[in-house]
């Protein structure tokens, strides 16, 4: 079963070769790229516009890179996607007010994960 575009911002996400398996497309915007070619998978840099993506199904995000999130959350809202911070044990709630604010409730935290839905 595919899901149709995924938008990781972050490095060292173990999983990404899943998602390979999972997703249309994969779009990474990292620093440090990881050394993996497939036919699904797009890297951008942090200076691009993401403004011209697609509507995403699931964002996934490295804690470290949190508190930048308002800069996606245009993207976020208009495509209702689900969110994943990852490499957290306990979120600042300074850095996640944002997503409050526009309706987001975490429904669940699974070892370093901390899993996020639109509630509207």
């Amino acid at each position: 079963m595919y899901f149709d575009t995924a938008l990781i911002v972050g490095e060292d996400f173990v999983p990404l070769q899943d998602l390979l398996n999972k997703f249309n497309t994969v779009f990474v915007v990292a620093e440090n790229k990881p050394n993996l070619r497939a036919r699904n998978l797009v890297y951008r840099d942090f200076e691009s516009s993401l403004e011209t993506l697609p509507t995403i199904s699931v964002f996934l995000i490295q804690e470290k890179y949190n508190s930048s999130i308002a800069n996606y959350l245009p993207l976020l809202v208009k495509s209702k996607a689900s969110l994943v911070i990852w490499n957290s044990d306990k979120l600042d709630r300074e850095k996640i007010k944002p997503l409050l604010n526009y309706k987001y409730k975490r429904i669940s935290k699974q070892y370093e994960y901390h899993f996020w839905k639109p509630t509207i």
